[in-house]
């Protein structure tokens, strides 16, 4: 009986497929991932801007002294019917220095001819004091 032997052109691609697994095997993903690079992911977006965070306890200046926040916006909120600014009667007294407590303090600031700053300034602070002693003197009610 004669042995029968495969054709010399069917040995070649065998071989260059077994050395092609072997060569896979023995570098493993390193191989893979030379050629298949990883897909790019999304392009990084603009970073958020921090937002100011309210503050507590911002102490005030004043010529007398100093004042706290709270003591700051109940008198701008009782200021704020007699000036005719609904700002200012709208204000929270809530002790917290926010956008809106300054926004109160730039409108009464503008609405007394003083620097605009937006804080309580030793300028602003001794308007404030007397401007309320006067309204309340006068009986206007006090906020809270």
């Amino acid at each position: 009986m004669r042995r029968m032997r495969p054709k010399k052109s069917l040995l070649m691609p065998i071989a260059i497929g077994m050395a092609l697994v072997g060569a896979y095997l023995l570098l493993g993903k390193s191989a893979s991932a030379a050629t298949n690079p990883p897909a790019p992911g999304p392009a990084p977006g603009p970073q958020p801007q921090p937002q100011p965070q309210p503050q507590q306890d911002h102490v005030l200046g004043t010529s007398g002294g100093m004042m706290n926040t709270k003591q700051a916006q109940i008198m701008l909120k009782t200021l704020g019917p007699v000036a005719s600014s609904t700002v200012m009667a709208s204000l929270v007294c809530d002790g917290i220095w926010g956008l809106l407590t300054q926004a109160a303090v730039l409108n009464f600031q503008n609405i007394k001819g003083l620097s605009n700053t937006g804080e309580v300034d030793p300028p602003t602070g001794a308007s404030l004091v007397h401007d309320y002693n006067l309204a309340v003197s006068q009986g206007a009610p006090v906020a809270s």
